[in-house]
């Protein structure tokens, strides 16, 4: 039970980390679809620029979710399906470089996950505090009646055929009405705008957050703080919701604006607010949200924009180097799934993988063993005794380091020293499986670690099994990757 506890744990830890770092490139790619999306609707409704841009917050989320969900389960119900993702994406490993560097990553993943999981926690606890901090209003702690005013939003509230009663509160402590809660709402109007504002300008505040209520923007506000909570690393998400909350004030605007009948009186409502200093939280709507003077410019003379072609030539190379860059992506997206444990609480990973050279040949992997990961790093070379043709079947070599008398042990000065690397390697295997030669073709940087796994696979303790052609074994060569790995 504890094993399989610890996999499900190694499993979730892989996919989580995995999804966060294809999310930098993915995250790029949604960003400048949305972006050109935005730039051809540059005419078009609000509405219609709002859910374009929700759509790219949402696809933001849902794919790495999804991700984490797929690399999850198969890591933990199917080894088959992980040896075969492994086997298609080792057609597209070109780079050593960029070998490395997934390597290094998945050295690294568990910091990885471990300070996003850190930063998502202080993130949540900071939501939460601003929930508490509002909830104090709406729960009456806060803020005092007036009965002038309250009949006036309910005067207003009529026009948008609003299902539940909006409260009015007015405050000391807040300097632009806000709305809060969706079930029970709530505006929150500050002292200074009931005696400073003409009440025909503060009657158009009031209609603008009123928007905001028959929209439930709250609760879409809420969500989208949620999203970007989880995401909190990537510009994108940060700039589309940005894109979001403009074009959710240019609405709101539009609604007012229309039940008003007086665009230039929310216009002109809007320019008192803007002489003001504003502290309100991001977590309630506020009628100062967006650009304020944009904002009144669009009400008082909307103008057609014209396209700009340096942006859109912009957009789509980045786009057009994102769908390169997503062709040919040179990181394993699941990679030491299973991972086996080595005497001195030190964890070391193998792999091995297959890919036919000077042929068209398709090569079929055999099934790994539980205790070994697959990585599409390595090559294997079967002897080219007999011209092959396309009816050959070809399995690929294989050197299993979890199997007894291959798993070398970790050297005690390394350990002291806290060595940590890969050591690529290229074994040569006889027909009946044994080890005949072993060369370092990339060092891990540290010569102990390099030699014991050398030292290891040519004690004879330790057999390989060759490659078959045509169900024949056959002399080979596979290139492993040994992974040294403190716990």
């Amino acid at each position: 039970m504890s094993f399989d506890l610890n996999n499900a744990l190694i499993s979730m830890i892989n996919a989580i980390g995995w999804a966060l770092i294809h999310f930098v490139w993915q995250g790029i790619l949604i960003a400048v679809i949305t972006a050109v999306l935005l730039l051809f609707c540059r005419n078009a409704r609000a509405q219609t620029r709002y859910f374009i841009a929700c759509l790219g917050l949402i696809f933001c989320f849902l794919i790495p979710a999804w991700q984490v969900s797929q690399a999850f389960h198969a890591g933990v119900d199917s080894l088959d399906a992980l040896t075969n993702m492994g086997t298609q994406y080792a057609t597209t490993v070109r780079e050593s470089s960029l070998r490395d560097i997934g390597s290094w990553l998945q050295i690294n993943i568990n910091n990885i996950v471990f300070y996003w999981s850190l930063i998502v926690g202080l993130l949540g606890l900071r939501l939460s505090l601003g929930l508490w901090w509002l909830r104090g209003y709406a729960q009456g702690q806060r803020g005092t009646a007036n009965v002038y005013w309250q009949q006036q939003l309910d005067r207003l509230a009529q026009s948008f055929v609003l299902p539940n009663r909006v409260v009015l509160r007015v405050v000391q402590d807040l300097e632009s009405p806000i709305t809060i809660g969706w079930l029970r709402p709530m505006i929150l109007v500050p002292a200074s705008l009931i005696t400073g504002m003409t009440p025909a300008h503060l009657e158009a505040l009031l209609a603008h957050e009123l928007a905001h209520i028959a929209r439930y923007d709250y609760l879409v506000n809420f969500i989208q703080n949620v999203i970007e909570m989880f995401l909190f690393f990537h510009p994108a998400v940060w700039w589309i919701s940005k894109k979001i909350r403009n074009e959710r004030e240019n609405i709101a605007d539009d609604l007012a604006a229309s039940m008003l009948g007086e665009p230039r009186r929310l216009a002109l409502a809007l320019q008192e607010l803007e002489l003001l200093q504003f502290t309100t939280p991001q977590l309630a709507q506020a009628a100062h949200g967006g650009n304020l003077m944009s904002r009144i410019k669009r009400l008082i003379r909307p103008e057609v924009q014209s396209i700009n072609w340096k942006s859109a030539v912009t957009a789509v190379g980045i786009a057009a180097a994102c769908v390169g860059l997503a062709a040919n992506a040179a990181i394993p997206t699941i990679s030491q799934q299973h991972s086996n444990l080595v005497p001195n609480s030190v964890q070391s990973t193998a792999s091995d993988s297959f890919v036919e050279k000077d042929s068209t040949h398709s090569a079929e992997i055999e099934n790994l063993s539980p205790d070994q990961t697959s990585q599409p790093m390595s090559e294997t070379t079967l002897s080219k005794s007999k011209v092959r043709s396309d009816k050959d079947v070809i399995v690929a070599a294989r050197v299993n380091f979890a199997k007894t008398g291959c798993t070398p042990e970790y050297p005690r000065e390394a350990l002291r020293n806290e060595s940590q690397g890969i050591s690529r390697i290229l074994v040569s295997l006889s027909a009946k499986g044994r080890i005949e030669q072993v060369i370092v073709k990339k060092s891990s940087g540290f010569p102990l670690l390099d030699d014991a796994v050398k030292n290891q696979l040519l004690s004879g303790k330790c057999t390989g099994k060759p490659g078959t052609l045509n169900g024949k074994p056959q002399a080979s060569e596979i290139q492993v990757e040994y992974v040294w790995k403190l716990d």
